[in-house]
This record gives structure tokens, sequence and C-alpha cells, in this order.
């Protein structure tokens, strides 16, 4: 973890300007994701500062939305207002704190899907 890798071969769609991106492996804890608001942060395991994890970057990487306190391994990128994921690696449910969820229960109200990956 921490190894800075290349993102050769990984496309950010929304910056296609040829050039290189940094980008750092991590691992953390979702601190809190808002699906109204888009985006959210994850607590990096090595103290680094938080991450903004944007809706886009889960959406890209065939999820939907994830749970407070779920274990995630993401790269992530320099911004200029700080670190934002850039790729989901893994994600881990196993310790999220919103309850016993299942697959098909709502949460104010409204059907949630709880970070299943879609397979093709």
């Amino acid at each position: 973890m921490g190894d800075r890798i290349s993102s050769k071969g990984i496309a950010d769609f929304g910056e296609m300007s040829g050039e290189a991106v940094e980008l750092i492996e991590i691992s953390g804890v979702v601190k809190w994701f808002d699906v109204a608001k888009g985006f959210g942060f994850i607590v990096p395991d090595n103290g680094m500062q938080d991450v903004l994890l944007h809706v886009t970057c889960l959406r890209r990487d065939g999820y939907q939305t994830i749970l407070e306190g779920t274990r995630i391994v993401a790269l992530i990128q320099r911004r200029e207002r700080g670190y934002q994921a850039f790729k989901i690696l893994s994600m881990d449910l196993l310790g999220f704190v919103r309850g016993d969820l299942r697959f098909g229960d709502n949460l104010n109200g409204k059907a949630i899907n709880i970070g299943i990956k879609k397979q093709f």
C-alpha cells in the first residue's frame, strides 16, 4: 500500500489530456457518503488527510453507492483541493455501521443497493 503507480492504461474520461496522472494506492474506511450530494470521504489507514470519494468514481467502477464504515482499497490522485479517489480496487462491506442491512432493505424510505458490483 502507498505505492505510487502510473495511470497509463487507466483512463479518467473526464480528463483525457493524454498526460500521466500520479496515483497512490490506499486502504481505509468510508467516513460518510451522501447519495443526495453525490460524494463522501474515505479515512486512509496510513493517517493521511481524508480522501474525497465522488459518485462518478463509484459508478465508473460498477458500484451505485457505499455505506459508512465500509473498508475500501482505492487508487487516489492529488487535486487542487486535496486527494480524490480515482479508481475503486476493492470494497468490503463487513465493517459497515448502519446496522444489519440486507439487499432490498430500505434506508430513510428509499431502497438501497449495498455495493453490489455489476458483472458482465
